[in-house]
């Protein structure tokens, strides 16, 4: 597969029971809907925090996966996502420090918000997470991550929706299908890295994404093995509960949260006391990890 980054032009795909008509609506309502946001950021935070935290103060009910992603792109500083495209690239160089990766995936925030990064990322508004990929569990260990990957010669993009519980989690990774990416041109971490991620979410419906909720709830709930069984074919497990990612379309990277953290591959940098973060967030992925971040409640 090639590693690139997008243009910032929309691509159409084939999607199993998604059409192209249905593709180009679901972006343009998240596209329409940030923007609005972004247009009254000023009064944003307090709006999109009771829109999407009253009603799970008030009830069970909780908000649409869609509105807690979006609530997380519009609060997330100017400055924290073009950071983190910066300590991905420098973490995946070959000259990178041994010690930089590791302080990077024990305590992602410590790195993020200090020079040169200088992220901003509050501990009153983000949980951090770094999920590390080249860590190999001893040879007696059940694995903790899993990857369906796309088409052969499918590009990857950098951006990512997530889905992390207490104890699976999944990376959903929109992909160009080798036919489609004679467009693509380098990611400059300093350019409207925000596009990337509303075409990411505009690859799948509202609908598709409260589904991929569901699923990992139900993991979260279940047993270790249905959790083995979501590492060893994510994509497959998803199709068992009609939930359908093409290979031409998706890459998706399933993680046993509690392995991770055992295996030393999982670092978190916590909110405050008191706080709790989404389960729903956007990550960065990169060659050596992933990282992903979740708003605070």
């Amino acid at each position: 597969m090639t590693r690139i980054s997008n243009s910032w032009t929309f691509h159409k795909r084939n999607r199993f029971r998604y059409s192209d008509q249905e593709e180009v609506e679901s972006m343009s309502r998240i596209r329409s809907s940030f923007e609005v946001a972004r247009s009254v950021r000023f009064v944003l935070v307090l709006g999109l925090a009771l829109a999407v935290c009253a009603p799970m103060a008030l009830s069970q009910h909780k908000p649409a996966f869609v509105d807690v992603f979006l609530f997380g792109l519009t609060t997330v500083p100017d400055t924290a996502l073009s950071a983190i495209f910066q300590a991905t690239a420098d973490l995946d160089a070959e000259e990178a420090p041994e010690l930089l990766i590791e302080t990077y995936f024990i305590d992602p925030r410590l790195v993020l918000n200090a020079d040169p990064y200088n992220a901003d990322l509050s501990d009153s508004a983000f949980g951090v997470t770094a999920i590390r990929f080249d860590l190999e569990p001893p040879p007696d260990a059940e694995p903790w991550i899993g990857i369906s990957e796309p088409l052969p010669k499918s590009v990857l993009r950098p951006f990512g929706v997530s889905y992390i519980g207490e104890r699976a989690g999944v990376i959903i990774q929109p992909v160009l299908a080798p036919d489609e990416a004679a467009s693509v041109e380098p990611i400059d971490p300093n350019s409207d890295l925000i596009s990337g991620y509303l075409e990411a979410a505009g690859t799948m419906s509202s609908e598709m994404l409260d589904a991929v909720r569901e699923v990992l709830d139900s993991l979260n709930e279940g047993s270790a093995e249905e959790i083995r069984r979501f590492i060893a074919d994510p994509r497959g497990e998803f199709q068992g509960m009609d939930v359908f990612f093409p290979s031409r379309g998706f890459r998706l990277i399933a993680l046993d949260v509690s392995l991770a953290l055992e295996s030393g591959a999982l670092g978190f940098s916590a909110v405050l006391s008191g706080l709790g973060t989404f389960s729903e967030g956007f990550a960065v992925v990169g060659d050596k990890g992933v990282t992903v971040i979740e708003p605070a409640f």
